[in-house]
This record gives structure tokens, sequence and C-alpha cells, in this order.
């Protein structure tokens, strides 16, 4: 009975442990499965990233380059004679049409002149009237002494008496007669002095600098201010030999200025060097800006954009979106439910540093990852969120927002 008792013991503490050895079993099966579930979701982690559709707009392959903005226009006023300044009626930033006086000199001392040579003009006209007179009578005085020795009552010497006072009158009307061209020409010429003591304003423009007050001397070497034109602005560019080929006058260019960021100005190709600085091997390119409202100011800094190509309507997306293995260009485009990214190639066209056109590969209107694409792989869950097109970056036009790329392939 005592064998029997202790087999009974063993049988059920074995059964005991083999219990036991089941339900860790169970328990290890279990937290492995769990363990291997939540690897699972972890290897489906969903990456947030930033999306934006395809545009259409309008793409420029352009050079950049920079440049100092000057007026195309811009005169030095110089006194032509030397006095005081009685008036300067324009000031700094004052706008002056041509031909309005900026500059008003003493002229007390040249109207004082003008009609002295008024008078003296005057004095030779009457001597002149007076010497003529006295001509007409000469010439009567020799018909009727001439009639006499006709008639036998008068002499030849009467008659050479005549003819000398004839000749003595003429003599003293063309005295007088150069007399008065002289006193003219004195009085021209005062009344031309008198006009240089008002100076007009040579162009069209704004007052740039004055240099003087009134008061001020006038001195002839000295400029009084400068005027300059700002309808049209000019900044002189260096292209450099590669790019001299491409260059052609009436090309387009785009304008940038701190002043205004974001905004773009529009200007061409006025004139092109024909040669090439041998040091430097650049050749200068000046290019005028139609400056309408006077945005522009001479001294600005300016980043100059040459034109070489322009395409409107084309499918454009940041420069950002595109990922490169070396092979192929490619962006992620974001689709499905839940979203995925998917890579796809795409072929590349006009790239102006900003965006890039996308010649084939996506439709316009998909949304393309700008954001966060280095971290994705094909094919993974993300959260998509849309963020607008900056303002600045490209211009889209209501009409080729109805255009539309190659379907992709």
């Amino acid at each position: 009975m005592r064998i029997l008792h202790v087999i009974t013991k063993t049988v059920l503490g074995l059964a005991g442990i083999a219990a036991c050895w089941g339900a860790w079993w169970i328990v290890y099966t279990d937290s492995r499965a769990g363990l291997e579930a939540e690897t699972a979701e972890e290897i489906e982690e969903v990456v947030t990233v930033q999306v934006m559709p395809v545009r259409t707009a309008t793409v420029e392959e352009r050079i950049e380059l920079v440049g100092s903005l000057v007026a195309k226009n811009e005169v030095p006023v110089h006194a032509r004679v030397s006095g005081y300044i009685t008036a300067l009626p324009y000031d700094v930033g004052d706008e002056v049409a041509a031909g309005r006086d900026v500059v008003f000199i003493d002229d007390t001392e040249q109207l004082e002149r003008v009609t002295n040579m008024e008078a003296a003009l005057r004095v030779a006209e009457a001597e002149l009237r007076a010497s003529r007179a006295e001509l007409a009578l000469a010439d009567r005085t020799l018909a009727r002494v001439e009639g006499l020795v006709e008639s036998g009552a008068g002499t030849e010497r009467e008659v050479a008496a005549a003819q000398g006072a004839m000749e003595i009158a003429e003599a003293r009307v063309a005295l007088n007669e150069a007399r008065v061209g002289e006193a003219e020409s004195n009085l021209r010429q005062a009344k031309l002095a008198s006009k240089d003591l008002t100076i007009p304003s040579p162009i069209s423009g704004v007052i740039a600098q004055r240099f003087v007050d009134t008061g001020v001397l006038a001195q002839t070497a000295l400029p009084l201010m400068v005027i300059v034109d700002l309808e049209t602005i000019q900044t002189s560019v260096h292209i450099i030999e590669k790019d001299y080929g491409r260059i052609e006058v009436d090309q387009p260019a785009v304008i940038r200025v701190d002043s205004f960021p974001g905004e773009e100005f529009r200007g061409h190709v006025a004139r092109i060097a024909p040669v090439i600085d041998p040091e430097t091997r650049t050749a200068l390119v000046e290019i005028e800006i139609p400056n309408a409202d006077h945005k522009l100011k001479p001294g600005m800094h300016a980043r100059v954009g040459i034109v070489f190509q322009s395409k409107r309507g084309s499918g454009v997306v940041p420069v950002d979106a595109l990922v490169d293995n070396g092979e192929q260009e490619a962006v992620f485009v974001v689709q499905g439910e839940p979203p995925q990214a998917e890579r796809r190639a795409v072929q590349t066209g006009i790239n102006d540093g900003d965006v890039v056109e996308i010649l084939e590969g996506v439709d316009t209107h998909e949304q393309i990852v700008t954001l966060g694409n280095r971290l994705l792989r094909h094919g993974q869950r993300v959260n998509p969120e849309e963020v607008p097109w900056p303002a600045d970056l490209v211009p889209v036009s209501a009409e080729a927002e109805s255009d539309s790329l190659t379907p992709s392939q």
C-alpha cells in the first residue's frame, strides 16, 4: 500500500509539472505572436509628408547675373555764366518737365546792360535816319545844280561840290547802318546773356541731387544739380564666354531687387559688347527696363535673369520634389486609401532653379511629395499634409490650368 501511495504521488507531481509546462508554452506563444504583430506595425510606420499639386505655368530657362541699376538718362545742370543764385523752385525728388526753369541767377546787372544796349540802338537808329535825310537833301541839291548847268546858270565847280556832298552823305548812311547793326548785335548778346541767367531743365525727369542753395555763387565749372529720367532704367551685366553666343538683342530679361521681394520686373537686352574681355573672358551686356511707375531707383542692387527659353502652360513641380538615384529622376506621388507613396520616374525639361518642368511621368493636379521625400520608399504609407504653392515661387495662369501633362506610363 505504501508503494502504491508513493507511485500515486509521483504520477500526480508529473501531471502537475506537465500542466505548468503547457500553460507556460501557451503564454510564450501568445507573447511571441503579439511581439511579431508589434514589429509588423513598426515596419508599417506612417510617415508625415508635405505635398503640393502639380501646377501649370510659364517656365523659363535663364541665367542669373547681378548688376546695379542706373538711369538711362542722367544730366548734370551747369550755369553758363557766374552769378549769385536768387531762386531754386525745385528740390530733390521733385518732377520737372523739359524746358521748365530750375535755377535763377541774379540778373540785375544784365538787365541794366540790356537797357543800355536798347538805348544805344535807338541812338544809332536816329543817327541813321538823320544821315539818310542828309543823303536825300544832297541828292536833290546835286540834281538842282546839274539842272542849272544844263541851262547855263550853273558852273562845273558847283556840280563837283554837290557830288562831294552826296558822297559824304552816302558814307554817313553806310557808317550809321553799320552802327545800327552793331547796336542790334550788342542787344541780342545782352538778351542772350540774360537768358543764361535762367537755366531750364534739359530733360523731363526728377531732381536726383542738388548741390547749391539760394544765395550761393554759381560757377560754370561746377554742377548745380542732377536730373534723372526714371522712365527707363538700365543695368550692365557681364556674360561669360560660354553663354555669349546665346545672347541676342531684344532678348527678354527678368529683374529682381531686394526692395520688392517676390516681385519681378521685365526688361530686354538693349546692347551687347562686340568683344570679349581677354582678362575676364566676359562681355558687357546692357539691359533696359521700362519703369513707368518709377518703382526702380538708380543704385539698387539687381539680380538679372536673361531668358533663353520660355514655355507657357507647362506642368511644373518644385525642384525640391525631385529625387535622383543617379540613374533616373523621380518624384513621389501620393495615391490610394490609405495613402501610399508611389515612386514615379519622370522626364524633366526647363529648370529655373525654383521649379522644374515635368515633360512626362505625372498628371496635372497629382499630389507630389515636396518635403519628406528623402525618407520614403516605394509603397510606404504616408500621412499627406497639403501645403499651398508659395505666391512668389511660380506665376500660375488660369488658362494654363486647363492644360495637362502626358499621362503616366
